[in-house]
C-alpha cells in the first residue's frame, strides 16, 4: 500500500532509456497521477529522452554511462566476455543506485527484456526494499538471443531462458503486449496466469502534421537530405533553389502573392513520402524492401500504365545493420528513377511530425519470439498514415489486413501493394480509403496511451 504522501515509483530499464518509448511512457503516466509523490526512471544513457520526461518535476532520471573499454575494439571479437562483462557492470552499477540512490519505492516496475540482469536484479531490490515487483513484458529475452546464438538449443539460450522463466515466475504482477503473449506466459512452460494485456498506444502528441509544420520541418531537414536524393532523373522535382529555399521544400511550397505570403500547400508534383522505423537489428530484415523497391521502380517506368508516384523512402533509427543497408541503398539510387532512399535520425520532438507527414509507412519487424507488436506501427496508426507490415502471428491484433493497413510476406506482395496504394498519384483512392479508417480509429476512446494506461496499467501498479 502506498504512503499517505502518495507512491514512490521505480521505472528500471536495462537499456538506452532514450530508445525505451514505452518505459518513457510509464514514467510520465506515473509522474501525471495524483496517487504517486516521485518516479525515478533507472537506466542506460544514450539517446535523448523525450522533452516530456527531462522536463518533468515529478521524473528524476538516473542514467548511468557504460564505460567506454566495454566498446573496445578487441572486447568485440569475444562475445561470450564482454557479454560477461556487460552484465557485471551493469549489476554492480544498478544494484548500487537502485539501492542507495533512489527511496525505498512501493513499485518496481521492469522492461524485460532484457531478462539479464534485469530479472534477477529486479527481484532482489524489490525483496530487500520491500517493494512489488511488476514485469511488463515487451518479449522473450531469450528468443532474441537464439537469434545470434545459433537457435532456441544453444546452451546459453536455454541457461537464459531458465533464468527468465525462474525470476519472471517471481514477481507480484505482470503486464504484456498482447493476447498472445499472455497465452503463452499462461501456458505450462511459463506458468505465469495473471498477466494482463496493456497494448502500446501512441500518445496524444502523436498525430496529424499541419501543412505549417511539415514546411517547417522539411525546411530543416532540407540539407541533410539533399544529397541522399538528387538528382532526380527528372527535373519536375527538386528542393528548391537556394533563393526560394524557405517558400518550396520537395513537399510543400508558400506561394508569394503581392509580397505576402499565402498558406502552405502540398506541392501537386510532390513525390510520395515513404516512412519506415527501424533499431537494425537482424530480425528485421530490409532486404525485402530493396528488392520490393527495385521491383515498383521497374513497373512504374512501363509506358501506358497508371500514373505510379515517385518515391521518398526516409528510414529512421539507429543499429548495427545501418551501415550495410546504406551501401545498398546507395547503390539503387544511382539505379532507380522511381525512387530515392536516405537514412535519417531525429530529435524525439521530429519524429512524429516526420511520421505525421507522411503518406504511407512500412513496418519490416519480424518478431524473434512472435508474440510482439512493432511500436513503429502504433506511432504510424497514431499519426493517421496507413502501414505495409511484415507478417508474423500477433500482427493481426494490430494490423487489420485491407483495413487499416495491408500485410506482405515477401518482397514481390509488396511491391505489388505500393503498386496498388501510390498508383493514379496524388488522389490514390485505394490509400485513401485505408487512411481514412485510420484515422477512424484514432477517434476512439482508447486509441490512445493515457486512457487505456489509466484503465489497465494504473490498478495493477497503483494497488
Amino acid at each position: 500500500m502506498p504512503a499517505a504522501g502518495g507512491a514512490t515509483c521505480v521505472v528500471l530499464c536495462v537499456g538506452d532509456v532514450g530508445r525505451s518509448p514505452r518505459m518513457q511512457y510509464h514514467a510520465m503516466s506515473l509522474a501525471a497521477d495524483r496517487g504517486v509523490k516521485r518516479v525515478h526512471l533507472v537506466g542506460l544513457a544514450g539517446s535523448e529522452c523525450f522533452p516530456e520526461v527531462t522536463a518533468s518535476g515529478r521524473v528524476q532520471l538516473h542514467l548511468l554511462q557504460p564505460p567506454a573499454w566495454l566498446q573496445s575494439t578487441l572486447l568485440q571479437r569475444f562475445f561470450l566476455l564482454r557479454s560477461a562483462l556487460r552484465v557485471l557492470w551493469q549489476t554492480v552499477a544498478l544494484l548500487l543506485t537502485l539501492m542507495f540512490g533512489t527511496p525505498a519505492p512501493d513499485v518496481l516496475l521492469v522492461q524485460n527484456p532484457p531478462a539479464v540482469p534485469s530479472l534477477p536484479l529486479a527481484w532482489a531490490v524489490a525483496r530487500l526494499r520491500g517493494a512489488r515487483l511488476v514485469i511488463d513484458w515487451h518479449n522473450f529475452g531469450y528468443s532474441l538471443l537464439a537469434l545470434n546464438r545459433g537457435g532456441d538449443h544453444n546452451w546459453l539460450v536455454r541457461a537464459y531462458r531458465s533464468c527468465e522463466t525462474f525470476f519472471g515466475r517471481r514477481a507480484d504482477a505482470h503486464l504484456c503486449v498482447t493476447q498472445g503473449m499472455q497465452n503463452e506466459l499462461a501456458s505450462d512452460d511459463w506458468r505465469i496466469r495473471q498477466a494482463s494485456v496493456l497494448y502500446d498506444k501512441p500518445p496524444r502528441h502523436f498525430r496529424s502534421t499541419s501543412l505549417e509544420e511539415r514546411h517547417e520541418l522539411f525546411t530543416r531537414l532540407l540539407p541533410e537530405l539533399q544529397e541522399a536524393l538528387q538528382p532526380w532523373p527528372s527535373s519536375e522535382h527538386d528542393f528548391g533553389s537556394a533563393a526560394d529555399v524557405h517558400n518550396t521544400t520537395l513537399f510543400t511550397l508558400r506561394p508569394v502573392l503581392k509580397q505576402r505570403s499565402a498558406d502552405v500547400q502540398l506541392r501537386p508534383d510532390r513525390p510520395a513520402l515513404v516512412v519506415s522505423s527501424t533499431s537494425w537489428t537482424p530480425d528485421e530484415n530490409f532486404t525485402i524492401l530493396l528488392e520490393a523497391l527495385e521491383e515498383y521502380d521497374k513497373k512504374a517506368r512501363r509506358p501506358g500504365g497508371r500514373r505510379c508516384a515517385r518515391v521518398v523512402l526516409l528510414v529512421t533509427g539507429k543499429g548495427p545493420e545501418r551501415a550495410r543497408f546504406e551501401k545498398d541503398m546507395n547503390v539503387l539510387n544511382r539505379r532507380l528513377r522511381f525512387v530515392r532512399a536516405a537514412t535519417i535520425w531525429l530529435a524525439p520532438e521530429d519524429y512524429p511530425r516526420l511520421l505525421g507527414s507522411a503518406d504511407l509507412g512500412i513496418s519490416l519487424h519480424a518478431s524473434s519470439s512472435g508474440f510482439d507488436l512493432p511500436m513503429k506501427v502504433v506511432d504510424m496508426f497514431g499519426c493517421e498514415i496507413p502501414v505495409c507490415a511484415l507478417f508474423f502471428p500477433c500482427l493481426n491484433e494490430l494490423v487489420k489486413d485491407g483495413k487499416n493497413g495491408l500485410v506482405f510476406r515477401d518482397s514481390k506482395q509488396l511491391a505489388r501493394q505500393l503498386l496498388d496504394l501510390l498508383a493514379d498519384w496524388p488522389t490514390s483512392r485505394r490509400l485513401q480509403e485505408i487512411k481514412s479508417f485510420v484515422q477512424t480509429q484514432q477517434l476512439q476512446p482508447a486509441a490512445h496511451w493515457e486512457a487505456n494506461w489509466r484503465q489497465i496499467a494504473r490498478p495493477l501498479l497503483l494497488c
